[in-house]
């Protein structure tokens, strides 16, 4: 699956809150919450996990950008063998995006557009150095991403569906 496919299939169980704010605001929480999900991937050298949290993150991002109305591209131009280091840079950028929704959520001051693009950038490129770091395949598990979410919500996200997860089926998607 390329990013493109990847972000168009992403929209299909997006929850569409009251607001755009509150959509971005669910997008950036998401992402903060997916990478503590994959610093205990990491710590377990579960591989399938890393590979599932990371096409996680990036069903946010991709969803960030429907949202905003760009296109999702990938970024291989981050290349490092130190974990820690990644994560750190994950969590600064995660930080920096936080920020600019925060004030636009609460003090109503407009998104700087190329500072917003630029993370969104630097996260991805974060990603697919992780990505390689496991010798795991992006393009695979972006497919198994969406192939658990067409499992978990047949038609279309619902919140029922959200809570009342059937982790088997997903972990069987995710484990073929």
């Amino acid at each position: 699956m390329n990013y493109k496919e990847f972000q168009e299939s992403s929209k299909r169980t997006l929850a569409k809150l009251a607001s755009k704010k509150e959509d971005l605001a669910h997008m950036v929480m998401g992402i903060c919450s997916e990478i503590s999900e994959l610093e205990e991937a990491i710590s377990k050298n579960d591989k399938n996990g890393i590979g599932e949290e990371l096409a996680d993150i990036q069903w946010y991002i991709s969803n960030y950008n429907n949202i905003i109305g760009k296109e999702y591209v990938g970024n291989d131009n981050v290349s490092s063998d130190n974990i820690e280091m990644l994560i750190k840079l994950l969590y600064s950028q995660c930080s920096l995006l936080q920020d600019l929704v925060k004030k636009y959520l609460a003090y109503n001051k407009e998104i700087n557009s190329s500072v917003e693009k630029s993370i969104l950038y630097n996260i991805e490129g974060i990603l697919i150095a992780i990505y390689n770091l496991y010798g795991i395949s992006c393009e695979e598990y972006m497919e198994k991403n969406i192939l658990k979410l067409k499992a978990r919500y047949p038609d279309k996200f619902e919140n029922t569906l959200a809570l009342n997860r059937n982790l088997e089926v997903e972990r069987n998607i995710l484990e073929a």
